[in-house]
């Protein structure tokens, strides 16, 4: 209860206090972020798993930004783990507010390591469905469309919440929702 009181009070204040700054032309950002990562059933307490990752952007203009991204599904604590290291772009709502909603699109590769575990049919799953031998790792393409709001708290920095649904060839999709803090600079 007391963490829900003080995650709503960080939130409220965060929109109280933060200013209006978007990643304009020639900036340059650094998110960091951390939330879960879910998908189909495939194993035991496999279904959700704790993310992490970083991403850089560098605004073209007031509302269009490249990015290019790395995140780490599982973080060690099961068998299966997933990297994804993509790039793409990011597009924001055009208004002038300090919660700034946007849409993102990114390709790139989606690497899922097993460590040991096999199926009943004789091979190894990953965490989200992918088929590979034992204590191997497989990377394939991938696509990763969604979005998110950002919250700017002051001049250069921010929080922000996002969604990714993520889809790799031989990959079950999975879905990847973090929240972080950004850092915007010249």
């Amino acid at each position: 209860m007391i963490i829900r009181w003080v995650s709503g009070g960080v939130f409220f204040s965060a929109l109280a206090f933060s200013q209006d700054r978007d990643l304009d032309r020639g900036r340059a950002e650094l998110r960091g972020f951390a939330g879960v990562s879910f998908g189909p059933s495939s194993g035991l307490m496999d279904t959700v798993a704790p993310t992490a990752g970083a991403e850089i952007a560098f605004g073209l203009n007031r509302l269009l930004a490249v990015t290019g991204s790395c995140a780490n599904n599982s973080l060690g604590m099961h068998s299966a783990r997933r990297h994804e290291v993509m790039g793409g772009v990011r597009i924001s709502a055009a208004n002038r507010s300090r919660v700034t909603p946007y849409g993102a699109l990114t390709a790139g590769a989606v690497t899922a390591s097993v460590s040991g575990r096999t199926s009943a049919m004789g091979g190894s799953t990953d965490m989200m469905g992918a088929t590979a031998i034992a204590g191997g790792s497989i990377a394939r393409f991938g696509v990763s469309p969604g979005g998110g709001i950002d919250c700017k708290i002051g001049r250069n920095v921010g929080v922000f919440l996002d969604f990714r649904a993520v889809k790799a060839v031989d990959i079950e999709w999975y879905g990847r929702t973090a929240a972080g803090v950004y850092l915007r600079w010249n």
